[in-house]
């Protein structure tokens, strides 16, 4: 007869590939451009003397384009601050970290403590889906005496735009069961979108990636 093994929270996913728009897509396109033809140039004017002329002038070209380029990105990442601004960009990353260890760790012995985390750092579509991973650990939480602990490896704070940010949190968890001594260790990751409210920032949204639970269900979308 096969142990139920309690929920970990987010699965272990490969990174995907972030999607950014035109804009940006034209700019890197353009940068290979720029660096394709400064390559000729380059070819050309080594090659022999007599092309110096053309030389010249793919050399103009591909300057013009890479500027181009250039201001393209410059467009497109206008207003993130978590290019330009540290400072603030290390307040929301704390933030962020302490909200997700903070929300999917618990003790069976204290899941009130949890709940108030949750209430106070999650909202929206975010805590639609923890409440349906949560309500399953709930049910057997207390009675196989389950502890988790969640640890935030590391965190990228993508995008920070005014009171709205973006991340990719890569996170360690270790889930205990009391009632028979067996921990287990998982690593996991997720996108997470999170609004400042006041002073403090709330997680709005969860990316699993359309990655399947532990338990072969699909993760819970709302």
């Amino acid at each position: 007869m096969s142990v139920w093994e309690p929920p970990t929270g987010p699965i272990p996913v490969q990174p995907q590939p972030v999607q950014r728009g035109g804009g940006v897509a034209w700019a890197v396109a353009a940068f290979a451009v720029a660096v394709l033809l400064g390559v000729l140039a380059l070819w050309a004017t080594v090659a022999t003397g007599d092309r110096a002329a053309a030389a010249d002038g793919l050399n103009q070209t591909a300057a013009r384009v890479e500027n181009e380029a250039k201001q393209a990105v410059k467009g497109a990442d206008a207003g993130n601050d978590a290019l330009t601004d540290p400072t603030r960009t290390a307040q929301v990353t704390k933030a962020l970290s302490d909200a997700i260890e903070a929300t999917f760790s618990y003790d069976h012995a204290d899941l009130a403590a949890t709940e108030r985390a949750v209430a106070e750092h999650l909202t929206g579509a975010a805590r639609c889906v923890y409440d349906q991973l949560f309500g399953e650990v709930k049910r057997y939480a207390s009675e196989q005496k389950i502890v988790l602990t969640t640890a935030v490896r590391e965190i990228a704070l993508v995008r920070l735009d005014g009171d709205r940010a973006e991340a990719l949190v890569y996170i360690d968890q270790s889930s205990t069961r009391v009632d028979v001594n067996k921990t287990v260790a998982v690593g996991g990751q997720l996108g997470v979108v999170a609004q400042r409210h006041g002073e403090s920032w709330q997680i709005t949204e969860f990316d699993m990636f359309d990655q399947p639970l532990f338990s072969g269900e699909a993760a819970p979308k709302c």
